[in-house]
């Protein structure tokens, strides 16, 4: 595991770092944008993490910094999007195909619970799951039947999809929650010092989980691993490892995590 820092105070500056680490992770030399020239191969499931304290836009804003990770690692990142100043050449992003790009952030929020009058019962519009970690384009109506197991954890429910009645565990952030009417959203603001959220992302969203501390990290940070070594993992130790972590999340909780932050610090 490799980690560095990038010195750099723009979004492009951190793009020219994972594009630098990807050739090396990949085995390709600094010089060539699509793997093409070998050097040396680097040890099997080697990573690198990219640390990237200097970019203020992504110091308090997470979902700034995840859109960044995201569009680069699909391919789409340009230097306009991200207020940088053109480069005057086009960045060859075909390297990063070869690599998985994971965000660390010290508020990582990207795991909610079910939002707030979804419970058990409910119909709801959620993806499929096709095998593997793939889901369906399009979203079905399903019935809750289950939430909060104790193997999954938090993040996943249980439906009962109303077309074909097969039943499946699905990731919360699978469903399609439409927004609230306007009334419902000042009624539960008004609640405020009552014991009720006046967060109205909480109302659409839901609450954040515990789950979303095991991607915190000091800074705004980028990993870096490669597909090649995410091949060679069979499904269900994946699947094994994620389980796991969510059930001690689950069994730990926000008081639970809040008290072994509070001890380790």
């Amino acid at each position: 595991l490799k980690f560095i820092t990038c010195d750099g105070n723009i979004p492009l500056d951190v793009v020219l770092a994972i594009l630098s680490e990807a050739k090396a992770l990949c085995g390709a030399s600094a010089s060539d944008g699509i793997g093409v020239d070998l050097v040396p191969p680097v040890p099997r499931l080697s990573s690198t993490l990219i640390v990237c304290p200097h970019v203020t836009a992504w110091n308090n804003d997470f979902q700034v910094f995840e859109d960044f990770v995201r569009s680069v690692g699909s391919g789409l990142w340009n230097e306009q999007q991200d207020g940088d100043t053109p480069g005057g050449s086009h960045l060859d992003l075909h390297v990063l195909k070869n690599v998985t790009l994971v965000s660390f952030h010290p508020e990582f929020l990207r795991w909610r619970g079910l939002p707030k009058g979804i419970v058990i019962g409910s119909v709801v519009q959620s993806h499929k799951g096709m095998g593997g970690f793939k889901k369906s384009q399009g979203a079905f109506s399903a019935t809750i039947i289950e939430s909060g197991n104790k193997v999954f954890g938090l993040r996943k429910i249980k439906v009962r999809f109303q077309d074909d009645k097969k039943e499946q565990y699905v990731p919360i952030d699978w469903l399609c929650i439409a927004a609230p009417p306007p009334q419902q959203s000042s009624i539960v603001e008004s609640g405020a010092g009552n014991g009720v959220s006046n967060n109205a992302s909480d109302v659409l969203l839901g609450s954040p989980l515990p789950d979303n501390v095991m991607h915190r990290a000091p800074y705004a940070t980028v990993h870096l691993i490669r597909n090649a070594d995410l091949g060679t993992l069979c499904v269900r130790d994946v699947s094994r490892v994620k389980r796991k972590n969510a059930q001690r999340m689950m069994k730990l909780g926000w008081e639970g995590v809040l008290r072994k932050t509070a001890t380790e610090n």
